[in-house]
This record gives structure tokens, sequence and C-alpha cells, in this order.
């Protein structure tokens, strides 16, 4: 996928998101207590889902500065010798800090002792980060525990596929012209037999699905008044080979996210 930076895409999504929740403020000292979700808060889940997968990069817990080139990124990071097996790699970068833990395997399913670009088909790795992000208007924490199953990551090898799984939290502070916000998510899910052509960096996941539970909390302070606000929802993306592929919130909201941007747009059905 043709995503240069985690930091860069989640930081602009998570002002999206703040920004966009300050207009569901109308009722001052208003309270609402989970339960089945509205239109706005249909849409609040979907900015949140695209937060998550623009978070990642691509379809991984793993950042997308490795991704872009490749599995094979992991056995770079430090320099020509490559990764041993169960290798502990931290990286640093931007406020936030990654580290994982990761295997190697051949195509017969034997783990091996380093990456070779040639006989290794399978990375097997668990993920953890964290940091934060302060910018003028807002700020961002993200921490977050994944596990990542890439298949066909060989040179000699045409296609990724990916199964993932991760839990997220995130939370931002924004203060804006029209009010603040402060939002706390909670989300676990994951990819599901995503399937990529290399180079990935030029082309969309052809195949296979994101879904995510989310637990969303969020207290605002606009023009109108104040609000606390509690729900809960299930986001579904499906990959399609484009840059545009179908969002759906509860099975019954329909989006369009665009993976080039992170841009969600409502579908009337």
């Amino acid at each position: 996928m043709r995503i240069p930076s985690a930091v860069s895409r989640v930081v602009p999504m998570a002002l999206l998101a703040c920004a966009f929740m300050l207009t569901g403020c109308s009722k001052s000292g208003r309270t609402t207590a989970p339960a089945p979700i509205n239109a706005t808060q249909a849409n609040d889940a979907a900015v949140q889902a695209a937060a998550l997968i623009m978070a990642g990069g691509s379809p991984s817990p793993v950042p997308s500065a490795l991704m872009a080139q490749g599995p094979a990124g992991f056995a770079q990071m430090r320099g020509a010798t490559p990764n041993a097996a169960a290798a502990e790699t931290t990286i640093v970068g931007e406020g936030f800090s990654w580290t994982f833990a990761i295997h190697w395997f051949n195509a017969v399913g034997t783990e091996q002792e380093f990456y070779n670009p040639l006989t290794t088909t399978r990375m097997v790795a668990d993920s953890h980060g964290s940091g934060t992000y302060t910018g003028p208007n807002a700020t961002m924490s993200l921490g977050t525990a994944g596990h990542l199953d890439v298949d066909g990551i060989s040179t000699l090898q045409e296609q990724l596929h990916t199964n993932a799984s991760e839990n997220d939290t995130v939370s931002y502070q924004y203060t804006g012209p029209d009010g603040s916000a402060s939002v706390r998510a909670y989300a676990t899910g994951g990819f599901h037999d995503v399937v990529e052509t290399k180079p990935i960096e030029s082309n969309h996941p052809l195949s296979g699905s994101a879904t995510w539970s989310l637990d969303v909390s969020k207290s605002i302070e606009g023009p109108d008044g104040s609000a606390n606000e509690h729900f809960m929802a299930t986001a579904v993306v499906t990959f399609n080979g484009t840059n545009l592929v179908p969002l759906v919130i509860n099975g019954t909201w329909h989006f369009t996210l665009d993976l080039d941007t992170g841009e969600v747009t409502e579908v009337a059905v």
C-alpha cells in the first residue's frame, strides 16, 4: 500500500476525528450511555476505523516504513547483516517506539536462524508500540500490541499473504476555534487473508478484510454546550485492489475509505 509514514498519516486522522466530533455537540451537560449507535456515532466509528488502517500503514501492525520495503525491511534495519530468528528489534522515531520479536520460516515450515531473501518465505512477528505526538492544537497517544503472520516474503514470490491481530488504544485531545474534544478509543481486531502484489508500495491489497470492535468515549466542549458519549461499534473494511474500499459500520452504515489519503465518505445505499 502506498502509505509513506505511520505517524504522518495517523496524526491527521486523529485531528480529523476530533474536529469531526465537535459537530456532534448540541445540548449542554448531556451524557449518553452505551446503546445502539446513531448515524453520528457511525460516522465517528468510521473515522476511527480509518485511523487504525492508516496508523498501520499496511494490512499489519507493522510500521509502514518497514512494510514499504516488504518484510525484508526487518533484516535491513540493523545494516547489512540479517536478523537472527526470534530477534527483538526496537525502532524509535517521531515520538513513537516499536518493538518486534521476529521468527523466519522456509517453504516447508522449518524455522530459520536467519532471514534469507531467497529461501525465507514466511515471517511471524509480535509487536508492541507506543508513543505520543504533540502538535499545535492536539496531542495524540497510541498504544498497540499485535501478532503478524506474513507469507510470500521471498524475493522469488510475487504476492504477500497477511493475517494479523491487534489491540489498540488511541487517545486524542484537540482544541480548535469551535471548541475542544477529548477522545479515548479501544479497538480489537485485525486483518484476515489480505493479499498484496509486490511491490506493495505500488499496489493496493487485492482482497481480504479488516475487522475491529470499537469502544469509544468522548468528551466535547463546543459553541452549543458540552457532551459526553460512550458507544461501541463493529467496523469492517473489504479490500478490492483499488484505493477506494468499502467500510461498513454495524452492517448498516456504509462508507468509502480512500487508502491513499485516509478520507472517509458516506455512501447512500
